[in-house]
């Protein structure tokens, strides 16, 4: 779902943010480019772009 929404509504941001961080990322096209980035970098990523909130990203990071 979160892979989704970052397809349809943040895609560029999402992007731009992940080639900041890391210079060897792909531009993502669609979700299966999403799910290459691990899934703790994906989830610092949108926490960055204001998807979700720190507290929701701690708790998906502890589960």
């Amino acid at each position: 779902m979160l892979y989704s929404h970052v397809i349809q509504h943040r895609l560029a941001d999402f992007n731009a943010e992940a080639a900041r961080r890391d210079a060897k990322w792909r531009t993502a096209k669609n979700e299966d480019d999403l799910s290459r980035m691990k899934e703790h970098d994906f989830l610092q990523v949108i926490e960055v772009l204001s998807i979700l909130g720190k507290n929701i990203k701690n708790e998906l990071e502890g589960a």
